[in-house]
């Protein structure tokens, strides 16, 4: 592909997939992971794939926002989010993504785990409450400001239902089809994707945790002009926190709204951003 198809200066991104897994009982630097992160390092280079799917991302955090299992809240997603920003190859653009042709749908897995897992029979239905999907809704925030390439499989953006492969893999629905709770769903992740298009800081490789607890994931993505400060809250009640905000970040008195959409704004006083979450919430402060 690089020696025949570039010669005239256009460059192909290129992705793979090496399937690989995470070893739960190990860091980054041990046991299992080491030859995870290896295997999948090993495809990527200048001569190479750009990057490939982040299968060390998805199994120790994608799933983390579907449940409130103890030991996977947002300190876990974060300490393996920067895992994966320092043990691939300088300059992979890595794929993150929360589900794919090969797994149960995430919303099956929140809303209905005793039969996500299934592929013929006893199948998952879409869900009647809008738990699952505001959960999903936090996934997809986390998703779309990653470094790198992020990943939807198809659906997914407005949460389409199914247990494994192949029944993850239903015909995909528009308009009429969609059900209140889709349409919703369709939406708010419809807002995330066109703000990762418009900000450039969702975009770019700088990373900055500000203040992360089991619950809440609040990083500074992107500098200067670019800066874009992410608030999530995964809990089921509302958050409210007085965000550290280092002055090499933003200085007291620069303001922010959210690209999002939701009302107000809010600015860096005494190096300090006072927020109030609500529950199961995204904010892109711009």
């Amino acid at each position: 592909m690089r020696e025949r198809f570039e010669t005239a200066g256009t460059h192909y991104f290129l992705m793979g997939e090496t399937a690989m897994g995470w070893d739960s009982g190990a860091g980054p630097d041990e046991g299992g992971n080491v030859e995870n992160y290896g295997t999948i390092s090993r495809y990527i280079g200048p001569d190479a794939l750009d990057g490939q799917f982040d299968f060390v991302l998805y199994h120790s955090s994608a799933l983390s926002f579907a449940s409130d299992t103890p030991g996977r809240g947002m300190s876990h997603v974060d300490f393996w989010t920067r895992a994966s920003q320092s043990h691939f190859p300088a300059g992979a653009i890595m794929t993150p993504y929360l589900g794919s042709h090969d797994t149960s749908r995430w919303l099956s897995v929140a809303s209905d785990p005793g039969r996500a897992g299934n592929k013929w029979s006893n199948l998952p239905a879409a869900p009647t409450t809008t738990e699952a999907y505001d959960r999903m809704v936090v996934a997809f925030g986390w998703l779309m400001a990653l470094p790198g390439a992020p990943l939807l499989y198809m659906g997914d953006e407005y949460g389409e239902f199914g247990g494994a492969d192949p029944d993850n893999r239903h015909m995909l629905r528009f308009g009429s089809e969609l059900s209140a709770f889709e349409v919703s769903q369709l939406a708010r992740v419809s807002a995330m994707g066109r703000a990762r298009a418009a900000l450039p800081g969702l975009r770019s490789a700088d990373y900055r945790p500000l203040l992360v607890t089991d619950d809440v994931w609040i990083v500074a993505r992107g500098r200067g002009a670019d800066l874009v400060i992410v608030a999530l809250n995964r809990g089921a009640g509302a958050a409210t926190l007085s965000v550290p905000v280092p002055v090499d970040v933003a200085a007291d008195g620069r303001a922010f709204r959210d690209a999002l959409g939701s009302a107000g704004s809010w600015s860096v006083a005494r190096q300090s951003l006072d927020l109030s979450l609500p529950a199961r919430s995204v904010r892109y402060l711009r």
